[in-house]
Parts: structure tokens; C-alpha cells; sequence
């Protein structure tokens, strides 16, 4: 038997049992699709991820915070808790060569705080207000799209700069003029508990590639993205989407101060006591070596415990 022979047998075949077949076809297509779309669904939830993580700081970046509840063999020891301190900083500059950009951070938080950002009768919903160096752009991850980032001599003598997100500028100056024109709001000021910053750098908008599609297509159409769509879809989000939209709206709500500008005019609990002693809200750093991470931490932690006689009262 030639092969057309076969072939011609085969279709006779399929038309004498033509309603079979055609289930077994519908399978067979229903069962490739959804692994095709089942493959494409995981790939980009994985994508979504590694943004998300690339963001945050990546895999290299240690964050270590203040932690009150010790350990049960040092609960007599509470009294002397004093948490992260900017001598902490200086320790592991010196002692921690594992490590890089060992960074302090201050944060306070809109919805937390007595904290106010407005400008001209207009105010921010939520705001992150950080106070750190200048090393923090690289640390969070950050990208300076106008402007430029402060600096030492900033912090140094306690300058009234900021550096902001979009979500900051779209609030307070709104996201375009009259003539269609982007906002870009350097050298403008903002005020921050009724004292106003000057507005030295803005950071480009973080979003996911569907949201940035979104946004080309509403301003080809001049339309505007209403924000409650994005809180919408992150309700009904799953958590790996939920994360990604948390960073990014973060990241857009930022205000970056100078770590001195923030801790001597907007935080009364700074006013006394030594430099050294200052209660951060945060350390955080990169290693040089990913495959040395364990390494790492556990080198961090020596350099801790010997600043703080022993007592664990932080946590990464």
C-alpha cells in the first residue's frame, strides 16, 4: 500500500466517523492552546516578578531595620535597646568589606504622620519622605529622568532640597500644562510641614509595560488614565501583581531628602543627643558577590553585634 493509498483511506475514515473526529480534533487544539496560553501566562508573571525584584534593589541590596522584641535570653535587656544607629553606618564602612554603599535611611510616611506636602492649596495623598545620601540612588534603584540628585554639600549644611516622584508632581503641579506639555518642575518649590524645598531632581515614572501602553494610547487619544482603574486592577490582582504595582506606586510617591535636611528641620526627635546616636529607620546595602551573600549577612551581623555589646535588637 503506496502512501497516497493510506492518506485516502484515512480521510474515508474520518468521514465515515466525521462527529468523533471532530471531538478528537477539539481536543487535541483546546489541549495545545491552553498550554500555549498557560506558558505565556507563567512567563510573564515571571517577568513581572524579576521587575519587581530588579526595582526594589535586587537580589545584592541587605536591608536591616530596628527591632524592639528581642530574643527570650535577652528580654531583661530591653531597657537598652537603642536600635540602628548612624554609628552602625560608619562600623560597617570600615569593618564590612563584603558590603558597599552602606546607606541610612529616615522615613516617614503621609498616613502615618503629622506630614503634610503642598504647594499652592493642593497636597499629596500618600507620600514616602526619606531622608538619606546620595548613595540611596543607587541603592533603591532609582533613575533621575530631570534634574539631578543632591549632594554631600546638600546634606552637609542641611540644604532644603528634594528630589520627587511623579505621582508627587501629577498632585501638587499636575502631569501636563495647558499645550499638552509634560510638567517638569525643577527649581520650583514644594512645601514639606509648612517649609518649603526647593525641587532640585525628578525620577522617571515607574510602571508596568501594560500601564505604559495604556498611557501612550490615552495621551495619543488625549485622554487621561483615571487612577482608579490602576487601584481596581490591583484589588483583583494576584499577589506577585500587587507587589509589582506596591513598588512601583512607592517608588512614584517618593520625596528624597538629605538625611541631615530631614532629621534637623522636620523631625523634633533629632534635636538633641549625638549624631552617632541617631535612631534610623533603616540601613541598607548591596554585596559585592551574590554567591557570597551568606557570607555576607552572617558578616554584617558580627559587625552589629560588636556596635551594639551583643544585643540583637535588629533584623534583616
Amino acid at each position: 500500500m503506496n502512501l497516497l493509498a493510506v492518506i485516502a483511506s484515512g480521510f474515508r475514515e474520518i468521514g465515515a466517523h466525521w462527529f468523533r473526529s471532530s471531538l478528537t480534533m477539539f481536543g487535541v487544539i483546546c489541549g495545545v492552546a491552553s498550554l500555549i496560553t498557560m506558558a505565556a501566562f507563567v512567563k510573564g508573571k515571571e517577568n513581572l516578578l524579576r521587575e519587581s525584584l530588579a526595582e526594589s534593589g535586587g537580589l545584592e541590596r541587605i536591608t536591616i531595620e530596628s527591632e524592639d522584641d528581642l530574643p527570650d535570653y535577652q528580654k531583661h535587656l530591653e531597657d537598652e535597646i537603642r536600635g540602628i544607629t548612624l554609628k552602625d553606618v560608619y562600623a560597617l564602612k570600615n569593618n564590612a568589606p563584603l558590603v558597599y554603599n552602606v546607606t541610612p535611611i529616615v522615613k516617614k510616611m503621609s498616613f502615618r504622620s503629622d506630614l503634610k506636602i503642598t504647594r499652592k492649596g493642593k497636597s499629596t495623598r500618600f507620600t514616602l519622605l526619606q531622608g538619606t545620601w546620595p548613595e540611596a540612588l543607587d541603592i533603591m534603584e532609582h533613575e533621575i529622568e530631570h534634574g539631578r540628585m543632591f549632594t554631600e554639600i546638600d546634606d552637609y549644611f542641611a540644604n532644603n532640597v528634594c528630589v520627587i516622584g511623579t505621582e508627587i508632581r501629577n498632585a501638587l503641579f499636575g502631569e501636563y500644562d495647558e499645550n499638552g506639555e509634560t510638567i517638569i518642575p525643577i527649581n520650583e518649590n514644594i512645601f514639606i510641614n509648612y517649609k518649603p524645598f526647593k525641587v532640585v531632581g525628578m525620577f522617571k515614572e515607574y510602571m508596568t509595560e501594560e500601564d505604559r501602553k495604556k498611557k501612550e494610547e490615552a495621551k495619543k487619544n488625549n485622554e487621561s488614565i483615571n487612577p482608579a482603574d490602576r487601584w481596581s486592577r490591583f484589588r483583583f490582582s494576584d499577589s506577585n501583581s500587587q507587589r509589582t504595582m506596591r513598588v512601583y506606586g512607592s517608588k512614584n510617591s517618593t520625596v528624597l531628602l538629605p538625611l541631615n535636611t530631614l532629621v534637623s528641620k522636620l523631625d523634633s526627635s533629632f534635636e538633641s543627643g549625638s549624631e552617632m546616636d541617631r535612631s534610623l529607620s533603616e540601613l541598607s546595602m548591596k554585596v559585592k558577590d551574590v554567591s557570597l551573600l551568606e557570607k555576607s549577612l552572617q558578616q554584617v551581623r558580627n559587625v552589629l553585634l560588636r556596635t551594639h555589646n551583643g544585643l540583637e535588637d535588629f533584623e534583616f
